[in-house]
Formats: structure tokens, C-alpha cells, sequence
């Protein structure tokens, strides 16, 4: 795993930005997180998540404990995807499906 962060002052409260990098090569899949950060190790804020492999694709919104949480969007690498609303990582509520 590689982990490259860097310090912002958003809002009197300091956000780590980081680029986040895994290969799992039992599941010969590669996942790359790159956005803001939590101080507990999950990925929390707006960001996004590129997954490599035939099911890949990637997940851009606004992250809350390591899931998408309110609007954002996936676009997978066959061209389709969803845009919408998010509840702990699951398509929820409003969106489009293409």
C-alpha cells in the first residue's frame, strides 16, 4: 500500500489529502483512493476511487467512513453507470442508471 499525503486548512480543521494505492492480486484487482482523509484511516470528504479489473470503474461523491454517502456517481470501465444518491455505499433514493 502507498500512502502520499499532504496538509489544507479547510474550515479551521485540517484535512489529509491522500493518494491511496492496493493491488489484491488474488482478486487481480487494483483499487487507487485519491482525496480527503480521516485521521481513523478511512477515506472521508469528496474523493475519488478508481478500480481497475473487467468489474472496475470509478466512484466519485463525497466518502463517510471508507462509503460513498450522499450525491455522487460511478462510471464503470464498460460506460455505463449511475449518478445519484448514496447511503453507506449502496445506491439509495434519487439517481440515473445508464
Amino acid at each position: 500500500m502507498i500512502i502520499l499525503e499532504t496538509q489544507a486548512e479547510q474550515n479551521r480543521q485540517k484535512t489529509t489529502i491522500c493518494t491511496w494505492d492496493q493491488f489484491e492480486e488474488s482478486l487481480e484487482l487494483r483499487r487507487m483512493y485519491r482525496g480527503e482523509w480521516h485521521q481513523d484511516g478511512w477515506p472521508s470528504g469528496h474523493g475519488e476511487l478508481f478500480v481497475a479489473g473487467k468489474d472496475g470503474g470509478t466512484f466519485r461523491g463525497t466518502w463517510e467512513k471508507g462509503k460513498l454517502e450522499g450525491d455522487g456517481e460511478f462510471i464503470s470501465t464498460n460506460g455505463g453507470g449511475y449518478s445519484g444518491q448514496w447511503s453507506a455505499g449502496v445506491k439509495q433514493g434519487q439517481g440515473t442508471q445508464s
